[in-house]
């Protein structure tokens, strides 16, 4: 597999090699739309940042909380910058949530952090959705994403 630079997936294909390669050393990543596979997990298609910046790999502690206990905790990066890709939203656990955790956000750096957000949604049935963002050069510099949400109960 190390050899393989090109692979065409279609299907439950796709899965296998997916995490084929996720386990691999070689290859951290798999592009399901086109089957493209490289080193570094990218896809030159799709992702804009160099994939080797100084920031994208950064650990932070990550703590968010809510009353009543036990929302869905969701993120997702907002970027107004070229460099940074929008993402979808990602499920991260439920509250109260604390880890500490990379932001694998691919093309981040010093220059560009300032333009990049954290959106954190909270959801519970029988609750509205909250969000809150958080800008990301103020995330890196205190090294943490925290927040309580006051979960309001639907009428």
């Amino acid at each position: 597999m190390k050899n393989i630079k090109t692979l065409i997936v279609t299907g439950t294909a796709a899965l296998a090699v997916f995490f084929a390669g996720c386990v691999s050393n070689s290859y951290r990543g798999v592009d399901l739309l086109n089957g493209e596979v490289n080193k570094a997990g990218e896809s030159t298609e799709r992702n804009k940042g160099a994939g080797d910046t100084e920031l994208e790999n950064t650990i932070i502690r990550w703590y968010i909380d809510s009353a009543p206990r036990g929302a869905r905790v969701f993120y997702r990066v907002i970027s107004s910058t070229s460099q940074v890709q929008n993402t979808n939203e990602s499920y991260l656990g439920v509250t109260p949530l604390e880890e500490t955790k990379s932001f694998d956000i691919k093309g981040l750096s010093k220059a560009n952090a300032g333009n990049v957000r954290i959106e954190i949604k909270l959801s519970k049935q029988g609750y509205y959705d909250q969000k809150k963002a958080y800008n990301l050069q103020q995330a890196i510099d205190q090294q943490e994403i925290s927040g309580f949400f006051e979960l309001v109960p639907e009428e």
